[in-house]
């Protein structure tokens, strides 16, 4: 309401203005939320979650925490504003979710950024949007001293030529180099990421397998709650991002790239970091002369206590399958029905 008052006027009204015309309209009008429409809750399974806790209980705690990665990537497009709004609506009997829908054809880019349990960041990797670069996305002046790398996709995604290029030049090198320094280059590294398509593919399990680094995917859907750059780590990034943008409005693409970078490097820092992996079940395990991986004690337990989107399945027996009908003495029946009768035809037989 406030930015259909502000393109009429020229100017944006206060809060009261709005809350007095839908108290005076009451009858008719009533205030909601509207989120955007890919924000709506998913549920987890249960016994996921405990997997992921037996998983790294069995396979990451106890490996120094230099060689534990986790990585992420965020869509950020150019200042499109995705958040959650408070919005007017006609009032109405029952209660219906209202969503914003969001114009996924703006221009785009994404970002793709990864921590280690020790609380050091990987530079990112921008994923421009083109089919070939474009020195004018980036003056070479505006390049100095950004600490950055660049590709570019059709549709600014990530994809699997990115994401194994990405491995070969960044992720193996910063894994190789930490072990090298802690003289433990016989154990294995970890990468913790979701399970998009892109991540999982034989290509990228063989590779990672080849330099002795495990792979390892967090539950469906779980993103929300186990996803370490998505606690906070990338919420900051977007508030950073979002903040650019109410104050600047509308910037050249460099501009936004700056912004981006100048972002991520505030969201990965030595606290947010920590607070983002300690908020996701991993810290540095205390009182040992070698910081290690180690589950947050409890973590899983509390989780499923307390969240309403992590739901346990109850086992169904599994019903007979109904095949097709046979005609039989009896008429037209199931093929269960006709064996069972055949049966006690040939008990009575007896």
């Amino acid at each position: 309401m406030k930015e259909v008052i502000e393109d009429i006027n020229g100017k944006s009204p206060s809060d009261g203005v709005v809350r007095r015309l839908v108290d005076r309209n009451s009858d008719i009008l009533e205030s909601t939320d509207a989120k955007p429409i890919e924000n709506g809750r998913v549920n987890v399974k249960e016994v996921d979650v405990r997997k992921q806790e037996d998983t790294l209980e069995q396979e990451v705690v106890g490996l120094p925490h230099d060689v534990i990665y986790c990585i992420n990537e965020s869509g950020i497009q150019f200042f499109v504003d995705a958040r959650s709004k408070n919005v007017v609506v006609r009032r109405q009997d029952d209660a219906t979710d209202v969503n914003i829908p969001i114009n996924r054809n703006e221009p785009k880019m994404s970002l793709l950024g990864a921590i280690s349990l020790s609380c050091e960041s990987i530079p990112p990797l921008l994923i421009l949007k083109g089919t070939q670069w474009d020195d004018k996305w980036i003056p070479s002046d505006v390049t100095a001293g950004i600490y950055a790398d660049f590709t570019y996709t059709a549709k600014s995604y990530i994809t699997i030529p990115v994401w194994e290029g990405w491995l070969g030049d960044r992720f193996v090198p910063a894994i190789d180099a930490a072990k090298e320094r802690l003289g433990t280059s016989h154990k294995p590294g970890v990468l913790l990421c979701d399970n998009h398509s892109t991540h999982c593919v034989e290509y990228t399990r063989q590779f990672l397998a080849n330099n002795n680094i495990k792979l390892r995917t967090i539950p469906l859907h779980s993103s929300k709650f186990l996803q370490v750059l998505d606690v906070v780590s990338f919420g900051t990034l977007k508030g950073q991002i979002n903040k650019t943008r109410d104050i600047q409005g509308d910037l050249p693409l460099h501009d936004i790239i700056r912004h981006a970078i100048d972002a991520y490097g505030a969201a990965t820092t030595f606290l947010n970091s920590r607070t983002s992996l300690s908020r996701s079940e991993l810290i540095q395990k205390p009182g040992t002369m070698r910081a290690e991986a180690h589950v947050i004690s409890g973590f899983f337990h509390h989780l499923i206590a307390t969240r309403r989107d992590i739901i346990k399945y109850e086992q169904i027996e599994p019903q007979p399958k109904k095949r097709g009908r046979k005609p039989t003495l009896f008429g037209f029946v199931n093929e269960i029905e006709f064996n069972s009768l055949y049966n006690s035809i040939d008990i009575e037989l007896e």
